[in-house]
């Protein structure tokens, strides 16, 4: 459930961020300037990143079984 949630955000921040740098989203919003346009769609992509990275990358760490190095 996890995976699938996370690439469905993985997709609508997909999704969001070309639909910007394609100008679509002038439509629905306003940027006052290009600077900020720009950034709203690196951060979507950024977020969908992140989305992609925690779908991918495994829940826990692999406990190592000598922690200090004493046993």
């Amino acid at each position: 459930m996890k995976n699938l949630l996370c690439f469905l955000g993985f997709l609508a921040f997909t999704i969001i961020g070309v639909l910007t740098a394609l100008g679509e989203v002038q439509d629905y919003t306003n940027f006052n300037g290009v600077a900020n346009e720009i950034a709203f769609c690196l951060i979507s992509f950024l977020i969908a990143g992140m989305f992609m990275l925690s779908a991918i990358l495994p829940d826990e760490r692999k406990k190592n079984k000598r922690q200090h190095g004493f046993e």
